[in-house]
């Protein structure tokens, strides 16, 4: 089995705690060249981190965003609280009982994920598309997904106790 090696320029660099900053780097690949062209395979992956950075810039009108790669997609976190997740190249944003009306008139859809056979929705819905060139208007989203994430959090406060 032949294998190609190569380097590549990385724009995402792990940081403290997993955070990923805007920095460049190589990392060396092996693709077998039966499976896929390296620059297929390297091209998905380009483009996920290319589209969170996209992100995370848009919503620095926001705040001082960060995104964490967990479990296959990313995480959008201010000051420490997650408000936001980006799967498959879509953003979701934080969802409760007093902003969810929001997303679902827009026809927007809950994130959602299969285990077992079974599906699980999360308390996440995709952000409107016209808010994903508009700083503004994804910041008054995020706002939104915030203030859910915030009320969240304050629950779980409250049970503990």
């Amino acid at each position: 089995m032949a294998l190609l090696r190569s380097t590549i320029s990385r724009e995402f660099i792990h940081g403290k705690a997993g955070y990923h900053s805007i920095k460049d780097s190589t990392r060396k690949v092996e693709i077998d060249r039966r499976q896929r062209s390296p620059k297929l395979a390297i091209s998905i992956e380009q483009r996920e981190r290319e589209y969170v950075a996209h992100i995370v810039d848009l919503l620095q009108f926001f705040g001082s965003v960060e995104s964490k790669s967990m479990f296959g997609g990313f995480d959008v976190f201010l000051e420490g609280l997650m408000f936001g997740l980006v799967a498959d190249n879509e953003l979701y944003l934080k969802v409760d009982a007093k902003n969810r009306q929001d997303y679902e008139d827009l026809g927007l859809q809950a994130f959602s994920f299969g285990r077992n056979g079974k599906e699980f929705k999360m308390s996440y819905y995709q952000a409107p598309q016209e808010a994903m060139e508009d700083a503004e208007l994804l910041s008054a989203w995020a706002s939104n997904a915030y203030g859910a994430a915030m009320r969240a959090a304050a629950k779980k406060g409250r049970k503990r106790k």
